[in-house]
């Protein structure tokens, strides 16, 4: 939206605005400072990214001292309460009354009544809470928190590693609606400008935000201020109303110079609510759909065709369009995305879901490609088919027969090629075994920040040796790192000494001799020991010599590296298997 005139923006245009950002007035000068010209120059009640709602800031280097507090007012006829509330610089509302649950007498007879907090009545303007500030005497620290009408509002959860509030919408985005930050000496409160705005307009409210800061100097200002070591200035515009004192008269200590900033600035709200609240109301709203390539048509063009079912042919209905069940081909690296948020996105060479908002059905081909019926392309979010889209492939080979025995023909069927799945199947099957017959698992179970490995194992997507590194050390934690040496030492009476049991596979190993009288259990752990290997000299340490000398030896060496994951974990699934039937009997 352009504003201003042509000539002001070209003006302004000619230096690019994060520049003038940082070329702001310095505060050098002490009267710079003390009247609080780098914090008025920000403008903060006009950012459109973060807006401070709350703030306490001490800053004794520089004998500065600010103070923010926020509340809600209530537009009124024709927002007229904004200039109500501009007309004077004084607070209309106290941080350590509004919202505060309280008792009061009113009248001759002093009858006592009970006030709940929820809102307060200022010369006809409506005041409510968006921020609380809490005191409790010094016993704990003292602070302000987010009205929960705001978090509920949004839905929004606290996480406390971040000091964020965040939500999700529909779709599986995630935002951050607002920061907290806390610090010796400080603490503030900032929203999402977005957010804020839109809140401000589903409560049909201004924000108003309260300023007492204050400042000190060790220099004189004698000169601007003259005989009478006090000042008053006044800063006034159709958004913000602020009293600056400038004085000499009360000095602290070696400071001789003082000032403070009162006053108030007001936010105002969106026109009107954002859509995403109400768009299911709206009978006449259309939903987005991207076209996909389903093919080539005898001139050698693209065949693109929509996903959206209504238009699809199905079986009930021939729309004259390709149908519901037309398969569409990608190119694996749009899985890369959902396999880098494992908390959010469920993924694996079936499905692709994100929490429990949506879902779509896959399959991996014979050659290598995602396959993903048009029609439940559809019922993802748009945001979703536009990254599928990018990775959009001419269709090459066909559907697997997994895909036409579970689809078609409504058999259930184990996939013919995927050594993930059969590898967690016979890992799980070890660890229900053992339980039985052991009462304890031979693998402990990861911890709950690292279960997320279970579902990230998979053939490498591309041929990086960075992606290789890293399906390498997750098999390490789930396998040899994760070896219940406590219990292997109560079943053999045997420690780890560093000599003939050097580590927790010989413990293992050792175990599974004794129970097959060294008969059945040779080899059965080499392929962890050469994930061992690559671990060392790969994913752990530099490459080099040694890496090309293990790849020699376990000819692997010139092959790619979805190849050798693919290898590692057909070994290690079918010696899962023997370690099963070892434990079993």
């Amino acid at each position: 939206m352009r504003t201003g005139s042509n000539k002001n923006q070209n003006k302004n245009n000619k230096i690019p605005n994060v520049i003038k950002d940082f070329l702001r007035n310095s505060g050098d000068e002490v009267i710079d400072f003390l009247s609080f010209k780098d914090w008025i120059s920000t403008k903060e009640h006009l950012k459109s990214d973060w807006v401070v709602i709350a703030r306490s800031f001490k800053d004794k280097s520089t004998e500065t001292d600010l103070f923010t507090f926020s509340a809600l007012a209530k537009i009124g006829t024709k927002g007229k309460n904004l200039e109500k509330i501009l007309k004077t610089f004084d607070w209309d509302v106290h941080h350590t009354e509004l919202g505060h649950p309280s008792f009061y007498t009113k009248g001759i007879n002093k009858r006592v009544y009970f006030d709940p907090g929820e809102k307060k009545i200022v010369n006809g303007v409506e005041f409510r809470p968006i921020v609380f500030y809490r005191d409790f005497h010094g016993y704990v620290d003292s602070g302000f928190e987010l009205s929960q009408n705001f978090i509920i509002f949004f839905n929004a959860f606290y996480l406390p590693g971040v000091q964020e509030y965040q939500r999700i919408d529909e779709d599986g985005n995630i935002y951050t609606v607002a920061k907290i930050i806390k610090k010796e000496d400080e603490e503030e409160i900032l929203v999402d400008s977005r957010h804020l705005r839109d809140y401000l307009a589903v409560n049909k409210s201004f924000l108003v935000r309260y300023h007492d800061h204050r400042r000190h100097s060790k220099e004189s200002i004698a000169d601007f201020l003259g005989a009478e070591k006090f000042k008053e200035l006044q800063y006034k515009n159709e958004n913000c109303f602020y009293t600056l004192w400038l004085r000499m008269d009360i000095p602290w200590n070696d400071l001789i110079s003082a000032s403070r900033l009162l006053g108030k600035d007001v936010i105002k709200p969106f026109t009107k609510v954002l859509d995403e609240h109400t768009k299911w109301a709206d009978p006449d709203r259309k939903e987005s759909y991207a076209e996909f390539i389903i093919g080539i048509d005898n001139s050698g063009k693209v065949v693109e065709a929509t996903c959206n079912e209504e238009r699809l042919s199905n079986y009930f209905s021939d729309r004259g369009t390709p149908h519901f069940l037309t398969p569409v081909y990608f190119d694996r690296k749009v899985l890369l995305k959902y396999y880098q948020e494992p908390k959010k996105f469920k993924v694996n060479n079936r499905y692709v879901g994100c929490l429990d908002l949506w879902g779509i059905p896959i399959d991996i081909t014979d050659e290598n490609l995602v396959q993903v019926w048009i029609g439940d392309l559809g019922r993802i979010p748009y945001k979703e088919q536009l990254h599928w889209k990018q990775y959009n492939v001419l269709p090459k080979g066909t559907i697997t027969r997994h895909r036409w025995k579970t689809d078609f023909m409504a058999e259930f069927a184990e996939p013919e090629n995927d050594p993930v799945y059969y590898f967690l199947r016979s890992f799980d099957n070890l660890e229900s075994v053992s339980k039985e017959k052991l009462n304890e698992p031979l693998f402990l179970s990861l911890t709950d920040q690292e279960k997320y490995l279970y579902e990230t194992i998979r053939i490498p997507i591309t041929n990086e040796w960075g992606e290789f590194d890293k399906i390498i050390m997750d098999l390490s934690k789930i396998l040899q790192d994760s070896i219940n040496t406590e219990l292997l030492k109560k079943l053999t009476g045997l420690e780890i000494d560093g000599n003939k049991i050097k580590g927790p596979l010989d413990l293992l190993q050792s175990f599974l001799e004794e129970k097959t009288n060294a008969g059945g259990a040779k080899n059965l752990l080499d392929p962890l020991k050469r994930l061992q290997t690559l671990r060392s000299c790969s994913a752990a340490h530099r490459k080099g010599e040694n890496f090309e000398k293990a790849l020699k030896s376990f000819n692997y060496y010139g092959r790619s590296p979805q190849d050798i994951i693919k290898d590692i974990l057909v070994s290690i699934t079918k010696n899962l298997d023997k370690i099963s039937h070892i434990v079993k009997s």
